[in-house]
């Protein structure tokens, strides 16, 4: 079955949306060994809005996307001993805006 167009551009936006994760993760790490953290976490947190604005708008992969910023939003923050909001119930909540 070959592709159509619209099929084509699907892809395309989902490629983008990964890539987009790769080297926001990427830049994080550049800022971190760079003596800023804080603004790497903050960078993550960008993508971070950007993948919950592609799950808003319904697409497919929004919630995979969601799910790889928050794994890589704790492992960032656990690796750099920046510190998320906990809530009441203990478990961590969403991504905050405020690091340490």
């Amino acid at each position: 079955m070959w592709a159509t167009d619209s099929d084509a551009g699907l892809q395309a936006a989902k490629i983008a949306r990964y890539q987009d994760l790769f080297s926001t993760r990427r830049e994080a790490g550049f800022l971190s060994r760079a003596g800023d953290p804080a603004a790497g976490y903050r960078r993550l947190l960008e993508g971070f809005r950007r993948a919950e604005a592609a799950r808003a708008a319904g697409e497919a992969w929004g919630d995979d996307l969601v799910d790889r910023y928050v794994r890589a939003l704790d492992a960032y923050a656990w690796r750099y001993r920046i510190l998320r909001k906990r809530s009441a119930g203990g478990a961590s909540a969403a991504p905050d805006s405020r690091v340490a």
